[in-house]
């Protein structure tokens, strides 16, 4: 339903199509749409609601859908995630919330089977607004383009106890500067820096990233790559 005027009644014809696998729902005005409009959606696996203006998620909008793996939330004008935003949704694998305007992530859900989640495009400039402790499942993150300056030894607190979270990207960024143990216990794999600021690493920036094979540092201003080369990086294979 693609750019259609959907009313606020209009969602309602949504309840006798319980056996749909997928729906897309774009470029509409679905943003006053009822919190149950799903409610009978029992089957569904993907789910688009991208640009729609949506200010705000329902408590329960996503409830009763069990089986969504798939849900595309960019381009709306989203601020603030909870621990209600994404009740229900158990076995999401994919995320996105690209292109929003988000700026806290107080918490989410126990969401065991979210493996990628894409926040860039949002206003998120520090790692203390963002709360992903409950998403123990998580593989990539997308911070591209948040206008973060900085990282601090503090940034990734929430993360640090994802074992599984092997994928970062930060381009985009306004980054200027990255501290010591700024990466302590992240099990990094691959890591983008594309276009950023940096013209300060500190010398154990990088220390506890053992495992990382891939450091993407395109277009930066970094003059001195020297502290970069010792034995915590000695699995890195791209740089």
């Amino acid at each position: 339903m693609t750019d259609n005027n959907v009313d606020e009644s209009s969602p309602w014809v949504l309840y006798s199509l319980y056996k749909l696998e997928s729906l897309v729902i774009t470029n509409t005005g679905f943003s006053n749409a009822s919190y149950d409009v799903f409610h009978n959606l029992t089957h569904l696996r993907s789910l688009n609601i991208a640009g729609c203006g949506l200010k705000k998620i329902k408590a329960s909008l996503f409830k009763n859908l069990n089986l969504l793996t798939n849900l595309n939330l960019d381009n709306n004008e989203l601020e603030i995630i909870n621990n209600e935003t994404f009740l229900g949704l158990s076995n999401l694998k994919k995320l996105d919330l690209s292109w929003n305007k988000i700026r806290h992530i107080h918490n989410f859900p126990f969401m065991p089977s979210l493996s990628e989640i894409n926040l860039s495009d949002n206003r998120i400039y520090s790692g203390s607004e963002i709360n992903l402790a409950n998403l123990t499942g998580l593989q990539a993150i997308n911070l591209k383009s948040n206008g973060i300056i900085s990282i601090s030894s503090s940034f990734f607190k929430s993360l640090r106890h994802l074992s599984n979270l092997t994928i970062m990207t930060l381009s985009f960024n306004k980054i200027k500067s990255i501290a010591d143990n700024a990466f302590m216990f992240l099990n990094l794999k691959r890591f983008y820096l594309v276009k950023n600021e940096i013209s300060q690493i500190e010398g154990n920036a990088f220390e506890n990233l053992q495992n990382l094979e891939k450091l993407v540092l395109n277009s930066c201003e970094i003059k001195n790559v020297t502290s970069l080369f010792h034995d915590s990086l000695s699995n890195l294979k791209y740089l």
